[in-house]
């Protein structure tokens, strides 16, 4: 199992509950899939550096975990399918 860190940019003017259920829901993709979550990081609404969607404003989070790759590959495959995801990044660590 290799080690990964992920950034996803949620839609800002998404609810809270909305917010946390989407957090949830990438998190357990990973924790199905057979990997781990060390580090959960809310950052909260930022300033975007350009816009994307039409959006100005977006929900960062940081998501480090140990898992087999395969759970990266479903993890993008819901990051693209999911309405609210701006953007992703998923990185591999070395060692």
């Amino acid at each position: 199992m290799q080690k990964y860190e992920t950034m996803y940019i949620l839609q800002s003017q998404l609810e809270e509950e909305k917010i946390e259920e989407l957090i949830e829901k990438f998190k357990s993709i990973v924790e199905r899939e057979g990997g781990e979550v060390s580090n959960l990081d809310k950052w909260g609404k930022k300033k975007l550096a350009y816009e994307v969607n039409k959006q100005k404003e977006g929900f960062y989070v940081l998501m480090n975990y140990t898992a087999p790759s395969k759970a990266c590959e479903e993890l993008e495959r819901s990051f693209r399918i999911t309405d609210g995801v701006l953007r992703y990044l998923i990185v591999r660590e070395e060692e």
